[in-house]
Parts: C-alpha cells; sequence; structure tokens
C-alpha cells in the first residue's frame, strides 16, 4: 500500500521514518510532501492508501487540503496531525471524512495502531471490491484492478477455493478471517482465499495449503470441506475458473483437496468410450449380470481417472443408461426425466455408481435378488478383513471405493470406533497369533502372509501388542 506524509516540519518526516515499521504494516511506498499544493499533486498522481497530514502549514490549511480531496473520487484514510487541540478542529476534520485526530507530539505507538487500522479497512476495501468484480456487481473503483493486487502484495498468487457444505458459512468464515489475510466470501458456502507466492516457490506454497486446510478441518469437526487450488498466475478470474474445475473433477476422484490440471487427456476419453461399447455389447448378447456389472466397475474406473467435470460424468452415465435402455429395451422416452434427476441428484461418485448399477438391475435383470444394500464404509472394512495381506495405502483405499482419504478416515472412526490403521493392525495382529499357535509355518512366512515383507518389523510390532515375541508365543503354543 502506499502512505503519504504531509508537514512542513522536518522533524516529523524524520520520526515517520525512523519510528514506524511501514513495511510490518504492508507498506511498501511511502512518499512526502512539505505544503499543501505538493501534497494535493501527489494525492493525484499516488492516491494514497493511507494520509498523513498536517492542519497548519505555508500555503493551503490541512483543512484545505482535506475539502479539495473529497470531491476527487481518492478513498485514502487520512489521520490529521496537530498542534492544535481545540475541539473545532478536530470537529471539522472528522466532518470532512478524516479518520482519527492526532495531537504533536506524536505517541508512536497509538499512531502506529491508528495506520494499522486504516490499513486493515483498505484491505477490506480492495477485498470487496475484487470480490464484487468477481461476481459482476458494479463497483468503481479508482485504483485499477492490477494496482489493487500490487498495493496488496499479491503480484503472484495462487487461489484456495474453500467450499462448505451445510449452514455452517458464519463458523467457516471467521476461522478463514482468523488465519488468511486475503478472504473474499462469495457466498453459498464459497469463500476464495488468496495466498502470495514467494519468489518461484510455488511447491511450497501447494504444500503450505494443503497442511493448513487440514487444520482448518481439524478445527471446524462435523463440517465437511472441499477445497481446490488454482495454478499460480495473477489472473483472478482464470484462477477462480481453476479452482472449480478443480473441484467438479474431484467429484470423479472423492479428493477433498483438488489441484488443477488440464483437461482430460485423449487416451482417458478412448478408454471411456471403450468401457460404453463393452457395457452395450454385454448387455445386447445377454452375458448376464455379473458380466454387466464388471462393465460398470470398469466404466467407474476409467470415469475415475479421466479429468471430467461433474456435469460430463453425470451426462455420460445418462447417455449410457439411456441409450441402452431406448435401443435394447426400446422403452419410450418418458421415464427419461426421472432417470437424469435421478442421477444429477447423486452427491458421491459412489452414489453415481450405485444409481446406475441399480437402474440396470432393475431394466435387465428385474428376476435377480437385489444385492444386499452397502455403504462404501462396508465395502473398505469387509476389503482390509479379506485382502489384509496387501499392500494398502490411503491414497488407493480412496480411488477404490470412491470416497475422500479426509472422509475415509473420519467416517470409518465414527462408525466402527478405532481407525483404519488400527483396524488393520488388529486384524493382522489376530491372523498373525492365530497362525503362529496353529500352524507350523516359520516366522518370516507368517510375517508375509499377514502384509509385513521385513520379519524384524513384524516382530517388533507383534511384540507392542501382545508383549510377548513371536518366538514366545510359538513357543508357549507347543509347550504342554
Amino acid at each position: 500500500m502506499i502512505a503519504l506524509i504531509c508537514d512542513d516540519q522536518k522533524s516529523v518526516h524524520t520520526f515517520f521514518d525512523n519510528g514506524v515499521d511501514w513495511g510490518a504494516l504492508g507498506i511498501d511506498r511511502v512518499h512526502h510532501a512539505r505544503n499543501g499544493e505538493q501534497c494535493l499533486g501527489l494525492v493525484g498522481e499516488h492516491r494514497p492508501d493511507i494520509l498523513l497530514l498536517d492542519i497548519k502549514m505555508p500555503g493551503k490549511t490541512g483543512i484545505e487540503v482535506l475539502k479539495e480531496i473529497q470531491g476527487s473520487g481518492v478513498e485514502g484514510g487520512t489521520i490529521i496531525l496537530s498542534a492544535h487541540g481545540e475541539f473545532r478542529y478536530a470537529k471539522e476534520a472528522l466532518t470532512l471524512g478524516a479518520f482519527d485526530y492526532e495531537l504533536k507530539p506524536i505517541d508512536a505507538q497509538r499512531v502506529t495502531d491508528r495506520i494499522r487500522a486504516l490499513v486493515h479497512i483498505q484491505r477490506e476495501r480492495y477485498l470487496t471490491g475484487l470480490r464484487n468484480a468477481l461476481l459482476g456487481i458494479a463497483d468503481k473503483s479508482p485504483v485499477p484492478e492490477e494496482e489493487v493486487f500490487a498495493r496488496l502484495g499479491l503480484e503472484d498468487f495462487v487461489c484456495f477455493l474453500v467450499r462448505g457444505e451445510g449452514r455452517e458459512d458464519s463458523r467457516v468464515t471467521a476461522c478463514l478471517a482468523e488465519h488468511y489475510r486475503f478472504v473474499l466470501y462469495l457466498g453459498g458456502g464459497e469463500h476464495l482465499v488468496l495466498c502470495p507466492v514467494a519468489g518461484n516457490d510455488s511447491v511450497g506454497a501447494v504444500r503450505a495449503v494443503r497442511g493448513q486446510f487440514g487444520e482448518l478441518c481439524s478445527l471446524l469437526p462435523g463440517t465437511r470441506l472441499r477445497a481446490a487450488l488454482s495454478a499460480r498466475g495473477r489472473d483472478l478470474r482464470l484462477a477462480y475458473s481453476q479452482c472449480t474445475q478443480a473441484l467438479d473433477r474431484g467429484f470423479a476422484t472423492g479428493d477433498d483437496f483438488c489441484l488443477f490440471e488440464d483437461t482430460a487427456r485423449p487416451a482417458d476419453i478412448e478408454r471411456l468410450l471403450q468401457c460404453r461399447s463393452s457395457l452395450h455389447g454385454c448387455l445386447l448378447n445377454n452375458s448376464g449380470e455379473a458380466a454387466a456389472m464388471g462393465c460398470v466397475d470398469e466404466l467407474f474406473e476409467a470415469l475415475g481417472e479421466a479429468k471430467l467435470p461433474t456435469a460430463d460424468i453425470i451426462d455420460t452415465c445418462f447417455e449410457i443408461l439411456h441409450y441402452n435402455i431406448s435401443v435394447i429395451l426400446t422403452e419410450s422416452k418418458a421415464s427419461e426425466i426421472a432417470l437424469f434427476h435421478s442421477l444429477r441428484d447423486c452427491d458421491t461418485m459412489q452414489e453415481l455408481k450405485r444409481a446406475v448399477a441399480g437402474t440396470l438391475r432393475e431394466r435387465f435383470f428385474p428376476d435377480t435378488a437385489p444385492e444386499p444394500a452397502s455403504t462404501p464404509l462396508d465395502n473398505v472394512r469387509r476389503h482390509l478383513e479379506t485382502r489384509y495381506a496387501e499392500q494398502i495405502t490411503l491414497e488407493g483405499l480412496a480411488k477404490q471405493f470412491y470416497i475422500s482419504k479426509y472422509d475415509l478416515c473420519r467416517r470409518f472412526r465414527q462408525e466402527y470406533g478405532e481407525g483404519i490403521w488400527d483396524f488393520l493392525k488388529r486384524r493382522r495382529m489376530e491372523q498373525a497369533h492365530a497362525l503362529l499357535v496353529e500352524t507350523d509355518l516359520k516366522i518370516y512366512e507368517i510375517a508375509e502372509r499377514v502384509g509385513y515383507n521385513d520379519p524384524n518389523y513384524f516382530s517388533s510390532i507383534y511384540r507392542k501388542y501382545y508383549g510377548q515375541s513371536p518366538y514366545q508365543a510359538k513357543q508357549a503354543a507347543v509347550t504342554p
């Protein structure tokens, strides 16, 4: 931001140069004027955010300068400096729009606090202007948008879009305002945070924002948040568009934190076409429900990897269903609107997959028994119970079962009373103990069977869990 100091006393300029840490206040340019005429010229040239103005000067007085500024469209805040303590001076200055009236000799701490308050007011004014411009609301700002970014220290930035689901806007707003300097509330649960990028450290910026999002989620338990990060740049509208595209694609992956990437690759589109053709052939040739559901699994795996917006994913599923129903079953179009709405109302990829599979079973396999209803968490638990010996990662589970890593960890603990890794370790340890006492397998063989490639690490985990080594457990089992 820009500050202008206007006073005819050299000592005042020296005081502000040496006694105020302008950089810490967010002010990177400070100009000086010695009289009213010079002040008006610098105001017109630089449009300062902060004006420190003496009342009594040669030529135009501070009051006269204020009167001329009032009609110029300059929106900076003014702090009057004066040795005159009479109330009429203060009253006239405040009537003309001055922010505060400081008596000389100047109190360094008090004037610094007043400058800091003015900087905050100016920052909020600029952020409101950026928000209005982004939303298409008319806003006549005397400072061009590019200059606004410069004054805020945002010559280069990434945008961090936070979208809350539910009615916790006020909590999210308060929490973001506590942790970030540049926050635009866009309505509808959306907040856009502008994060300056220092130097060329884009990777560091991404890492920092990802960590901050995790902290934000922990500070707001019970409020589901989704977030996206734009590419580095200087175009606010482009950055916001990138964030919304990333959130759309996050629908497919189930991630709550998404990075903007380029559009889908031709290979992904080709794979989707192949999956569509395979499903059609399976239904046309009456290959059976199992084969059809296998095609659905392949289709949604391909949809999860393709970088498509949410609307395109739903349109793709609708077109596939509608094409097969109308071509193979030659049904009328009477129900197509209801079908489309049922798909559009799905909140997650897993729900969409269940809707597609359910529609196919209802239309093509009506005589088969309905599949027992199961949640993604049920499927994850069954997977851990039966595939515990495999190398399991949180990213892999989230991708396979179309649920975000954050939701998976949080909801699994809520549902089953223990974390995913605690559940997996318990399952592995119970199976390992059974193998130790019931079989003649070597300890390293048992370690491999329950998912540990390093037998020493397995022995360490087993000892901590049961209070004895695997060897001791095996010996105790064979001792009469």
